[in-house]
């Protein structure tokens, strides 16, 4: 909430002809009424200005279809998740505001693949990994875990997950951390490493829902952990908060330098 009304001070600076897009899936945005235009995207109410559907998950990526007073034209992803089709509209929404060509936004957006430590999907020495260690909350680990969940497992394989603590949860660092296990406890994961304090109630919800759990204080014994876990044609996810480090202290002991 903090977030939000803080970003929302940018209406202050905005000329009455100015324009704000808006994300109508967020409940927190969804009922806003700033002195300036509005113009709202989403994958949910079909009645915003850019609006996706037919929304389609292969192994290769995300396809939609975008509808808006223009008409629909098809948009094709190379990464997972509705939360990037989400981040697509805003992108083609702005681009059209702005005057962009449609087939120059939607070679953009085709182009366009994850690099470093945001959700990067990728194949890597027999294992297929998902590195995404930029930063951790609860949206964002919710979106990384579903798009985890889709990834397509070779016969015998397991769903690794490799998760340090959220930051910044101010008083809500136990019901935060709680939230996810007790969701990890519904999702295919087959083993839980985590690390960090508010990482001890995910561990404690995730044990208490019978996943295979294993806590640790210290990023060595995670990284001991999970060599001793995986073994090739396995995914792994790796998940944190930025103060964490763990690009640095768990994905390079483990296989290098490779984001």
């Amino acid at each position: 909430e903090a977030i939000v009304n803080g970003n929302l001070d940018i209406v202050d600076g905005m000329p009455q002809d100015g324009v704000l897009v808006v994300n109508d899936d967020s409940e927190l945005l969804r009922d806003i009424h700033p002195p300036v235009r509005v113009v709202r995207y989403g994958t949910q109410n079909e009645e915003c200005d850019f609006f996706a559907r037919d929304i389609r998950t292969t192994a290769e990526g995300t396809s939609f279809t975008i509808v808006s007073s223009e008409g629909e034209c098809e948009c094709h992803l190379r990464i997972h998740g509705v939360h990037n089709v989400s981040n697509a509209l805003a992108t083609f929404a702005v681009g059209r505001l702005s005057g962009v060509e449609v087939h120059h936004i939607l070679a953009g957006l085709a182009e366009f693949q994850p690099t470093s430590e945001r959700q990067n999907l990728m194949e890597y020495g027999g294992y297929t990994l998902l590195v995404d260690t930029y930063n951790s909350n609860v949206l964002s680990l919710t979106a990384a875990l579903n798009v985890f969940n889709k990834v397509e497992l070779r016969p015998g394989a397991k769903r690794v997950a490799v998760l340090g603590d959220m930051g910044e949860q101010g008083d809500k660092v136990e019901e935060n951390h709680t939230l996810i296990g007790d969701m990890i406890g519904q999702m295919p994961i087959d083993v839980l490493i985590c690390q960090g304090e508010g990482m001890r109630f995910t561990a404690q919800a995730a044990m208490n829902a019978g996943v295979e759990t294993h806590y640790f204080s210290d990023t060595r014994s995670v990284v001991r952990a999970t060599a001793e876990a995986i073994k090739p044609g396995d995914a792994v996810l790796f998940k944190a908060s930025g103060a964490s480090d763990f690009k640095v202290k768990v994905v390079y002991p483990l296989f290098g330098k490779i984001v």
